[in-house]
């Protein structure tokens, strides 16, 4: 339409990714790739930050215990992170997963430069402290009721790990402290209506800052729902 001004944004982006192997291609990982492109074809500048837990196994004894010690809120991540968004300036910090050497620790350090932040919920951690809403392959809620103790002698993280559970139970009863991440994450994005619910059930969240379902396109795979949203900074 003649006269019309159309206004482009174009976005700086972080993506972080925590692999659970050694860069593992699947699942999270394929979605993160996805997104990066599709973001890089429309225009918008991406920085892709990437760790694995492959690396606890290249670290020393003093290393190893660190890393342990660290699972719930890491310094280490959290200044290498702080240093990432101050050289490359992202208005927007997008986090699939950070479990477990990045840990919640690189939110903070977004928000104390400025960054908006979003968290992709592939899985249910931050409720669940097994992350999966299952015990022994069949479906589990149990700790839903804030009493996530049961996990320790139900071993309830995936293969049933004693070490993988005592580590995931310390990051859940972090998070629940922190209020789920919540004055750190701007928007949270969940692949399904269920899986908002759930989160959206303990999140400490207004129903008005819950907006509608958000498609996006297919090569992120599936339907996604934001909550909830703030106004990108430096977006004006």
């Amino acid at each position: 339409m003649a006269g019309t001004k159309v206004i482009v944004w174009v976005v700086r982006i972080l993506i972080i990714h925590n692999h659970y192997g050694r860069y593992a291609t699947g699942g999270e990982a394929n979605v993160m790739e996805a997104e990066a492109r599709l973001l890089e074809e429309h225009g918008h500048t991406v920085m892709k930050y990437e760790r694995t837990n492959a690396e606890f196994d290249d670290l020393g004894i003093a290393g190893k215990f660190r890393a342990l010690r660290q699972v719930s809120w890491s310094e280490d991540s959290y200044r290498a992170v702080k240093k990432i968004i101050y050289d490359f300036k992202p208005h927007i910090m997008h986090v699939h997963n950070y479990w477990f050497l990045l840990t919640p620790s690189i939110f903070a350090a977004a928000k104390d430069l400025g960054a908006t932040t979003v968290m992709t919920l592939h899985n249910y951690r931050l409720i669940c402290p097994g992350g999966q809403f299952l015990y022994k392959n069949r479906p589990c809620e149990l700790c839903l009721d804030g009493k996530p103790w049961r996990a320790l002698w139900r071993r309830c993280y995936p293969g049933g790990s004693m070490i993988k559970t005592i580590l995931s139970l310390r990051l859940y009863l972090a998070s629940r402290k922190r209020k789920f991440l919540s004055p750190w994450v701007d928007a949270y994005i969940s692949l399904s209506s269920f899986a908002k619910s759930k989160h959206a059930n303990k999140f400490p969240i207004p129903p008005r800052r819950l907006p509608s379902p958000l498609l996006l396109p297919p090569a992120l795979g599936a339907a996604a729902h934001i909550l909830p949203a703030k106004r990108l900074k430096g977006s004006d």
